[in-house]
């Protein structure tokens, strides 16, 4: 339960993939739309997944069931279950070869190719505008452009390198490892959202050092997990005290309590901010209008022709190869462009029709309703 309170939070709240898709949207009444029709959405895992990994464990029980960790490795390598291998065998064991199979396999492959785009677009994204764009101020679209598809390039090869640390942590089960690794290094995101939300006195460094330390100490344990990895059914528990009696899911829990007393503390000995600093950012002024009518957003980006500004990719040492490298990325013309945003321009954006505002509402009531209940009913 702690778990899913922390990791839900910071996926549907602080998640680039998701943040990025809300942020997007026309309105505020399209962003709750979509993110309710998207929890709704995610009840389908309960189907497609759990119940056939189920079903395959009635199938398969000297398998998918070994209740011994000698069975186990002899069935599938691996001395703490074979749950990884549910749905592979009730897919191919059942399904007959051909169009069937070809169609399932199609699907997950799509999914799969989907989530992966989703995941690059967001790394490139904050890599492109939060840190290189920090690094040189005033860098042109097309060196953001070339900024982001090197950095999927790089984190795409991280990725491939990691695969053996993934099969050799948490004995080599995936979704157990995926669960682990959104606790330790979701938590530290999780308290500085809330943070923000609650907390009128909240500030950057506050966040800062709020997810410096939650995270350096959710770095460790997840290098002490990788470590001593977890025992088998029946095998005496050698690890450390520490990893043997707080839980993985407890520690993200008190990642997020020690990140929000940080934000607190350091919020509390720092100067109060304006309240003109606070208005649609806080749960408490989120309604609330600013004292006085400023353009909130400014950017303008320059780019001439289909060259490459000097001093925005090599500086003076001419634009032959940044010429080059923008034909390699495939980057489009780029435009002139100037984006102003008011504050009435905002608040439009944010006003909600009554209907669609009960709907909504109760349209996310009744997700909660239903996922209170399977969480009730199959504890």
């Amino acid at each position: 339960m702690i778990r899913t309170i922390f990791g839900g939070l910071f996926y549907w709240c602080s998640n680039q993939i998701i943040v990025q898709r809300a942020l997007a949207a026309k309105n505020l009444s399209n962003a709750k739309g979509g993110t309710i029709l998207a929890g709704f959405l995610k009840l389908s895992p309960f189907l497609l997944i759990i119940i056939p990994g189920m079903m395959s464990r009635v199938l398969y029980p000297d398998i998918i069931g070994c209740s011994t960790p000698e069975a186990c490795k002899n069935a599938c390598g691996q001395a703490l279950g074979c749950s990884n291998y549910a749905y592979p065998k009730i897919a191919f064991s059942i399904l007959p070869s051909g169009f069937l199979r070809g169609l399932m396999l199609a699907g997950m492959l799509s999914a799969v190719v989907s989530s992966v785009t989703s995941i690059f677009n967001s790394v490139a994204t904050v890599i492109a505008l939060d840190i290189w764009g920090r690094i040189r101020s005033n860098a042109s679209e097309r060196e953001f452009l070339i900024a982001g598809r090197i950095s999927v390039i790089i984190i795409t090869i991280i990725g491939t390198l990691w695969i053996p640390i993934m099969n050799f942590s948490s004995g080599g089960h995936m979704v157990r490892y995926l669960l682990t690794v959104v606790g330790y290094f979701g938590a530290p995101l999780t308290a500085v959202f809330l943070g923000a939300m609650f907390f009128t006195r909240s500030n950057e460094q506050g966040a800062f050092w709020a997810i410096f330390i939650s995270s350096t100490l959710g770095l460790i344990r997840f290098t002490l997990d990788t470590i001593y990895d977890a025992p088998g059914c029946g095998k005496a528990d050698i690890r450390p005290g520490f990893l043997r009696l707080i839980h993985p899911y407890y520690f993200a829990g008190f990642q997020t309590i020690l990140g929000l007393i940080v934000i607190a503390i350091i919020g509390l000995l720092s100067e109060k901010p304006e309240k003109k600093h606070l208005y649609g950012l806080t749960y408490f002024h989120r309604n609330k209008d600013p004292i006085e009518d400023e353009i909130l957003f400014t950017e303008k980006n320059s780019d001439e022709g289909n060259g490459i500004e000097e001093e925005s990719i090599r500086g003076k040492r001419g634009k032959t190869s940044a010429i080059v490298l923008s034909k390699l990325c495939l980057l489009p013309k780029s435009s002139n462009r100037i984006q102003k945003e008011t504050i009435e321009d905002r608040k439009e954006r944010l006003k909600e029709k009554k209907w669609e505002k009960y709907l909504l509402n109760t349209l996310a009531i009744a997700l909660i309703g239903v996922l209170l209940f399977l969480f009730i009913y199959f504890k």
